[in-house]
């Protein structure tokens, strides 16, 4: 005999809420960083770990310190500790230089999945500012010069802020995460008209000491002209325009690692400052 299964009013009822939350799920966003093809940006981004712990920073004040520790800006300074593993940061670059290579659109958004990563990736200086780095601060700053620097490069200095709408993590992070579905280049197109439709309102000017800041006529006309082509190209190419810089700084920008021997002068120099200060203190 056969017998024919009839689904009960319960049944119907655990079937229909599993269909509901299979459909609700699937329609979810998924992050773009989860794709097994990007496992390999993943690996590469958390092996940018750092097996020591950071440095604390300090103020050097001696005498000549620009000389004593040479290729450094004076100012702050990081002390290291004496067992520090100057081969983990060696990794570390290694890495670094590695993950630039990899595929620009999907690096994009590898690095916009790790820019809250607190985890001590090196420590270096660029023009003049110490950045003992996370992940996520390494992370963040290529994500946003990846998009954003095709046009931050056109824009003069005195109006660069007022026309770029993007400038640190916090907007950054708020800026991907309402573009999780949205292609890189198509992203650039809608920063762009962002970036032209303020340019366009800017009042032009013939001093550079202007307040709020305008600039001159003929370089509001370039500005508008440039934008207008950088726009034109990512609509017709659909392929975003991406920053040559690695993860470290833009191409512009001139760094430093640390190394042992400078380690160790810091350490002397941090030492003698201190004994000073003690010792003005007890006269």
């Amino acid at each position: 005999m056969v017998r024919v299964f009839m689904p009960t009013a319960k049944v119907i009822f655990v079937l229909t809420i599993l269909s509901l939350t299979t459909a609700r799920s699937d329609d979810e966003p998924k992050k773009k960083s989860d794709s097994p093809v990007n496992d390999q940006i993943n690996k590469l981004i958390d092996s940018m770990a750092n097996a020591n712990h950071a440095p604390m920073r300090t103020s050097v004040n001696v005498p000549g310190e620009a000389t004593v520790i040479p290729g450094f800006t004076p100012g702050s300074y990081p002390i290291f500790a004496d067992d520090y593993n100057w081969d983990e940061d060696r990794r570390v670059r290694g890495a670094a230089e590695a993950l630039a290579k990899q595929d620009g659109e999907k690096l994009w958004w590898c690095l916009m999945a790790h820019a809250d990563d607190k985890r001590y990736a090196i420590t270096y200086q660029t023009n003049g500012a110490l950045y003992i780095a996370t992940i996520g601060v390494l992370c963040w700053q290529k994500a946003w010069r990846d998009l954003t620097e095709l046009y931050d490069v056109l824009l003069p200095e005195n109006v660069r802020r007022d026309l770029m709408p993007i400038h640190g993590s916090a907007e950054l992070t708020k800026w991907y995460l309402a573009h999780m579905q949205v292609p890189l280049f198509k992203q650039q197109i809608e920063l762009g008209q962002l970036v032209l439709e303020r340019a366009q309102k800017l009042e032009t000017t013939n001093s550079t000491e202007s307040s709020p800041p305008k600039i001159s006529h003929a370089e509001k006309t370039k500005v508008l002209r440039q934008l207008k082509e950088r726009i034109e190209t990512l609509q017709r190419t659909a392929q975003p325009t991406l920053s040559s810089s690695d993860i470290f700084a833009n191409r512009f920008d001139d760094y430093h690692f640390f190394e042992p021997e400078i380690a160790r002068q810091i350490r002397e120099a941090s030492l003698g400052s201190r004994k000073r200060e003690e010792t003005n203190r007890h006269r």
